[in-house]
């Protein structure tokens, strides 16, 4: 990408799909909006963050061709989570929550989710919600300090002290799981319920459903989860529909929420099942068919979820808008 999203004709194929499909207004529940300053990894994702920092605007000028009939659009905001920002005396983390504020001050429509740390204390957080306007909270296996960061615990980036401040203003906490298992991991199962049922009005948002990218660790396990009422799911990134109805089938579509994960979804490929694993196919070098953007990827994996879920309209739009509105406001009311 050179200065702009190229949208090809796949992609605009893909989109005539979903015509009358999508409503008229959605929330995205996971998205980044990046500053170029905070970001230093190169991981084949770098050509998505092309711009110096990522805004509601320029969300909408790379996805509004590809949300045929949407009109209006709400956004959780999230900075782009980088190992750069474990170092607190270089102020990066500082910038890139004060640049998702900012964005959320001036678009009171949208919410923002500032990016935390495992070393942030119980009134560095509460900080964050009573004075900043936080509307929940986004942690990434960076925060822990490792090298080998798929064989991370979710306790060791995701500080109790958030789970404090969740369950006493109902804030979710977006939560993207590192083990290969994820859900079927024993250790992440057990943490998840325990910490779910210790502190019923935190709302924990277990992101790309369950991390259920091998489809098989959401699919076989999410009905042994002991759910609470307080255990969400957003769809971002995951290219196949069995996590997707999964998910939905847990909490009857209630809380289960659709996200991008903007800007990478501005990548070419898809995530696959393979065998007990999975793989992302990215970049050109295959032989085969034109590859779309995930973005498309995933709307259509949705699309076929609905298709064979016979979800109604009203379904339909809550996965899509009234689920996310829920999530992320109604600790204010």
């Amino acid at each position: 990408m050179a200065g702009k999203t190229k949208i090809r004709e796949i992609d605009l194929a893909m989109a005539e799909h979903l015509q009358g499909f999508l409503p008229c207004r959605i929330f995205d529940s996971h998205t980044h909006m990046h500053v170029s300053q905070a970001i230093s990894r190169a991981e084949g994702t770098d050509t998505v963050f092309f711009r110096d920092q990522g805004t509601p605007e320029n969300y909408w000028e790379d996805m509004r061709q590809l949300l045929p009939g949407v009109e209006m659009v709400r956004l959780n905001m999230m900075p782009m989570p980088d190992p750069i920002m474990n170092d607190e005396h270089n102020g990066l983390r500082r910038m890139a929550n004060e640049h998702v504020e900012n964005l959320q001050r001036e678009n009171p429509k949208h919410v923002y989710c500032p990016y935390i740390l495992p070393c942030d204390r119980e009134e560095q957080l509460e900080t964050l919600v009573t004075k900043g306007g936080a509307q929940g909270f986004k942690c990434y296996c960076y925060g822990a300090g490792k090298k080998d960061l798929e064989s991370l615990g979710i306790e060791e980036y995701l500080p109790q002290a958030a789970w404090e401040v969740a369950q006493k203003y109902r804030l979710p906490m977006i939560l993207h799981m590192m083990r290969h298992e994820a859900l079927s991991d024993p250790d992440n199962f057990s943490y998840i319920c325990t910490m779910a049922k210790r502190y019923p009005h935190a709302r924990l948002v277990l992101a790309h459903c369950a991390r259920g990218f091998a489809s098989w660790t959401v699919v076989e396990k999410i009905q042994e989860l002991e759910d609470c009422g307080n255990i969400w799911f957003d769809l971002s990134a995951v290219c196949e529909s069995g996590p997707m109805m999964a998910c939905i089938l847990k909490n009857a579509g209630k809380r289960t929420m659709w996200g991008s994960d903007y800007p990478i979804c501005l990548n070419r490929g898809r995530a696959v099942s393979i065998a007990l694993g999975q793989n992302w196919l990215l970049g050109e070098q295959y032989e085969g068919p034109e590859r779309a953007l995930i973005a498309m990827e995933n709307l259509m994996a949705f699309y076929q979820a609905a298709l064979l879920l016979d979800l109604d309209r009203t379904q339909v739009e809550d996965i899509f808008y009234y689920n996310a509105m829920s999530c992320f406001a109604c600790y204010q009311t």
